[in-house]
């Protein structure tokens, strides 16, 4: 007997190593014995890495190409998807979608006036939303659009069958401004076999930043505090942050910080590469844009696994404060003499007692699949 298949939509691409496309991967392979796998993605956002080979094998990854946005046409580009391309391309796709199929949208970008559509045409298959950003504000420059898209949160959330979100404030959020229901999904740990890398005094520490940045600002910031304490630095950088010519200038003058970049390595090398470091760098600062207030970035279950302690800045609306009010988070808006007491006062068992309650994997896990879109 063939089995249903699970469509997902998002608009990063397959072979997306970090954020939303880590998730997903995670997920997929969960649900490789109840469905047969399609990975349907926006081609605006492809990136120039190999797709992981699990994905090649068991998934089958299906582009919808999208325009590629130029300045003169950016304007008009963005209100045609959302308004007549995602729409016209929702209702194509519900015309061919058998019976039983399932579909599962990460709801953010473009794939917000899709999965509308498909709610609105009240196809007979059972959805399931993710969100893991704030998109309220992707388009707030245009007062059209971003009026529209609370709208079309209610009606999303009105017909979807289950759906989950990145963290805790923002599931009380959507649940407060659109009556959404859901639990909390992210990337976990097996808190059992974190072996934490407890901080020591030393005069040179060895950091770790995976994945990608949102803010050149949050790097500045980091460097300008950095290069002002007496201990030396050196930050290796596994991903593809976007550094600015301003970033390099102020990193040249910080005599003490030394930068090297790894480039992109999946996720499954990091720790041999990871291996000497002794912090990792974590920022999701009031810098980063507005839709990042709520999330809860995948970073942190990859430095839970490594057993980091985490060095940085952490939004003030974000729930990860509560890892600088336990001390597992430094945050460099403090002295140099904070900082050294910080690392005198390091629990290795506090941080492990923390991933096990906010970082459950297994238990977050077996809660998706209860899902009623998933069952």
């Amino acid at each position: 007997m063939s089995k249903p298949t699970l469509h997902l939509f998002t608009f990063f691409a397959c072979n997306s190593f970090f954020g939303g496309g880590a998730i997903v991967r995670d997920v997929l392979k969960e649900m490789k014995g109840r469905f047969d796998l399609k990975w349907h993605y926006l081609d605006e956002f492809d990136e120039t890495n190999d797709t992981e080979q699990w994905v090649r094998q068991h998934v089958a990854c299906e582009p919808i190409h999208i325009l590629r946005k130029r300045r003169f046409l950016y304007t008009l580009l963005d209100h045609y998807y959302y308004f007549r391309g995602m729409p016209a391309l929702a209702r194509s796709f519900a015309k061919h979608l058998p019976p039983g199929d399932v579909v599962w949208i990460i709801l953010d970008n473009k794939m917000i006036p899709f999965a509308h559509e498909l709610c609105r045409i009240n196809i007979k298959n059972k959805i399931h939303v993710s969100v893991h950003d704030d998109s309220r504000n992707y388009y707030k420059r245009y007062k059209r659009i971003s009026s529209t898209t609370n709208d079309y949160f209610k009606r999303i959330f009105s017909r979807v069958d289950s759906s989950d979100f990145i963290g805790k404030h923002m599931l009380e959020e959507y649940q407060k401004e659109f009556g959404a229901r859901g639990i909390v999904f992210r990337r976990g740990v097996e808190a059992e076999k974190i072996q934490v890398k407890v901080p020591r005094q030393k005069d040179t520490y060895s950091l770790l930043f995976a994945g990608s940045s949102h803010s050149n600002a949050c790097w500045v910031r980091l460097v300008r505090k950095l290069s002002a304490f007496s201990a030396e630095f050196e930050i290796l950088v596994l991903g593809n942050p976007a550094f600015t010519q301003g970033f390099e200038a102020e990193l040249s003058q910080a005599g003490n910080i030394r930068l090297k970049k790894g480039g992109t390595v999946p996720d499954n090398e990091i720790a041999q590469h990871a291996a000497h470091c002794d912090l990792a760098v974590f920022f999701f600062d009031d810098l980063a844009e507005d839709r990042l207030r709520f999330s809860v970035s995948t970073k942190l279950a990859l430095y839970g696994r490594l057993g980091l302690p985490m060095i940085g800045y952490i939004s003030s609306l974000s729930e990860l404060k509560e890892l600088e009010r336990r001390k597992l988070a430094f945050s460099l808006e403090r002295s140099e003499a904070e900082f050294r007491n910080w690392i005198n006062d390091f629990s290795g068992e506090e941080y492990k007692s923390y991933f096990r309650e906010n970082f459950d994997g297994k238990k977050m896990m077996e809660d998706l699949k209860a899902c009623v879109a998933f069952t």
